[in-house]
This record gives C-alpha cells, structure tokens and sequence, in this order.
C-alpha cells in the first residue's frame, strides 16, 4: 500500500510538472534577439525558417527558383554554410525523424535534402512526381508529431499526408481580431504548442494571432512598431520565434514568442 502511494504521490508531482512546463505566448512586446543575413544574392521572397535542435543550425530559403540560396545559420545567426535549394520550393522543414531538409516542390511535389555529419546541406535535391495541392503561392508547414504538413488557402488551413498530399482535415478559421484581408495571405506557421497550435500575421495592426486545432482564437502576439511585416512570405516560425524578413535588408529577424 505504501509503494502504491509513493507511486501515485510521484505520478502526481511528474504529472504537474508537465503542466507547468508547458509554454505561454509571451506577454508584452516582442523583441528580435537574432538575426539570419543572407550572404547570396539571388531571390526576393524568403519564405522558411527552420531550426535543427540537434545541430543547433537554422536554415533558410527563398521561393521562386532553385538556383536561389539555401543557406545555414548557427544559433547565434552566423552564417556558416552557402548553397542553392535545387527546387522552386514553397515551404522547408527540418523533419528530426529522417534527420534531412525536406519540403514542397512548386512543381513537382516532396523533396528531400540530405545533411552531413555537420547538419550542412550536401546534396542535390530529390523530387517526387506528386501533384501539389492547394493555394500555389501558399507555404507549407509541418507537424514532427503526426508527420502531417498543412497551407492556409481562403480561410481554412488544409491539412496533408505528407507523402501522397492526400487531404486529411481541414480547418476552418474563426473569428479573428482582425480581418482575413490583413493577414499575410501565402503563410499560416506551425508552432507544435497546445492550444496555440498556429499562427497567423496581422501586418495592419502588428500582431500575430494564435489559433488552436479546432479554429479558435487563442491568442495575440505584440510585435514592435519597427518590425518588418508583409502582405505576403517572409513570415517563420522556428525555434520557438516569430520570424520577419526584411525583403530591402535580406535579413530574418527572429523575435522569442513561447517561454
């Protein structure tokens, strides 16, 4: 009966301890603590961040052409590795299962980037014939947990199987505090915590609004009145950031938003 005790008194102790370290959306306004310089020359539209936590590196893209950069960052923001994407790419993603770069093709569908021993990007990219769903121009995001990615096209987040882009759920947006034509219609971020599961960018009144699984408003992030914010790309998430490009200085700016 005693050890049966203990083991409820520590099950109860481990139980709230996973509450609690559950993160919030940051209060007040958010403040930039790192910043992504691009190094190549190539490409106007930036549209991902993301983040390796096993090789503490960030790597960062451009749409539009696969001769535009691909390029690492260490978790300082020094740029420590240059290259090209290899695809028209419309969203990457650091998948911590297959431990490689991987992301969506404007034209061909999933691709594929092997990493070395470093976490630098080594090879060509691979391409699979698979039809790309959904909004065009809209980047794509990834859940590790279900292995599922997701867009935003016309008021609804459209959820994916990874592989055959078969479509598995969608959801529709509630009511947000600001009107679907103020937030940057291409992106939709996926920051993987419960009940703040995604993120929109209201560019109009510097604000970026959390919603749940289900569609609900949950919550507003402050951004500062000198941030950077577009009507389209150039909007992350990474490593528990916001991130904002600024399309004038070529540079990421990674704002801290779960503590």
């Amino acid at each position: 009966m005693k050890n049966k005790i203990q083991f409820v008194i520590l099950f109860s102790l481990f139980f709230t301890l996973t509450i609690n370290a559950q993160k919030k959306p940051g209060l007040g306004t958010l403040q930039s603590d790192i910043a992504l310089a691009f190094t190549g020359y190539d490409g106007t539209n930036s549209c991902s961040v993301t983040w390796n936590p096993e090789k503490q590196l960030y790597y960062a893209v451009f749409a539009g052409n696969g001769d535009y950069p691909l390029e690492t960052f260490d978790s300082r923001g020094m740029q420590v590795h240059g290259g090209i994407i290899g695809a028209d790419t419309r969203g990457i993603w650091y998948n911590p299962k297959t431990k490689q770069i991987e992301g969506v093709d404007f034209d061909g569908g999933y691709f594929k980037t092997v990493l070395d021993d470093a976490g630098h990007p080594v090879n060509s990219v691979e391409v699979k014939a698979e039809a790309v769903p959904g909004a065009l121009q809209s980047i794509w995001q990834f859940n590790p947990t279900t292995g599922g990615i997701y867009l935003y096209a016309e008021g609804n987040i459209m959820g994916y199987s990874k592989k055959k882009f078969i479509l598995k759920d969608v959801i529709k947006i509630g009511s947000l505090p600001c009107s679907l034509d103020e937030i940057n219609h291409t992106t939709v971020v996926y920051t993987g915590h419960k009940n703040y599961e995604f993120g929109f960018l209201d560019f109009v009144n510097y604000k970026v609004h959390l919603i749940n699984t289900k569609g609900e408003f949950t919550a507003s992030l402050d951004l500062p009145d000198d941030a950077i914010l577009n009507e389209a790309f150039c909007f992350a998430f990474a490593n528990d950031r916001i991130w904002l490009y600024s399309l004038d200085e070529r540079v990421w700016k990674g704002y801290p938003a779960f503590f």
